[in-house]
């Protein structure tokens, strides 16, 4: 089997992308990406709001903890 790269092409340039957010399926964060300049994002998993300080997720009546996937 033959292999050739003849037609292979790379295309460098600015994007328009901010922040880019990766979770695990219960709402863990991981491999995230935000630029310096941004504004630091508080609405993540499933657009419910993060809190850092207590390192939980808030679902209105409910706080959500990604970790353990729990309610508290």
């Amino acid at each position: 089997m033959n292999v050739h790269f003849d037609d292979f092409m790379v295309y460098h340039g600015k994007t328009n992308v901010v922040s880019a957010d990766s979770y695990y399926p219960f709402g863990g964060q991981f491999g995230n990406y935000e630029r310096t300049a941004s504004i630091p994002q508080r609405f993540g998993f499933n657009g419910n709001e993060w809190m850092p300080e207590l390192n939980l997720y808030d679902f209105n009546a409910r706080t959500y903890d990604p970790w353990i996937p729990r309610f508290l």
